[in-house]
């Protein structure tokens, strides 16, 4: 048994220095595949700068259009907000003072009604009495 394990370290002192060139040599193509990968980042990231300007400066193109339709957004809601609340107001008005414009449409009615009776009147007067020319003509 000692021979064995006598034989085991030898072997071990032999294979020792190859194992260890075999991993640096892993490390080694490891590390050439890192650096090429972040070469391949650089280059991919310097690409994406140049984009990334482009972008900002088609943004500052098209945040004076974007800011103008907030701004007439903004408009058409004042504007709504203004509407509801004169027909609500309306609504209140009307709701409080129903009583006072049934009064005064009825006055208006009843005086629509007599001009027109008295405008009936008038025509059949006309109507009536003969013209100074009829009179004239004999009829």
């Amino acid at each position: 048994m000692d021979t064995f394990i006598w034989d085991l370290y030898e072997i071990c002192n032999l294979l020792l220095p190859i194992v260890g060139v075999v991993v640096l040599v892993v490390l080694i193509v490891v590390l050439i595949k890192i650096g090429r990968l972040l070469d391949t980042a650089n280059v991919t990231v310097e690409k994406t700068h140049g984009s990334i300007k482009l972008v900002e400066a088609t943004l500052g193109k098209v945040q004076e259009p974007v800011d103008t339709v907030v701004k007439v957004s903004k408009s058409i809601d004042k504007a709504h907000d203004a509407g509801v609340k004169a027909i609500d107001d309306a609504k209140v008005y009307v709701n409080k003072n129903i009583e006072n414009i049934r009064t005064k449409v009825d006055e208006l009615s009843e005086k629509a009604n007599e001009v027109r009776k008295e405008q009936e009147a008038r025509k059949e007067e006309k109507i009536s009495e003969p013209s100074p020319e009829d009179i004239l003509k004999g009829e």
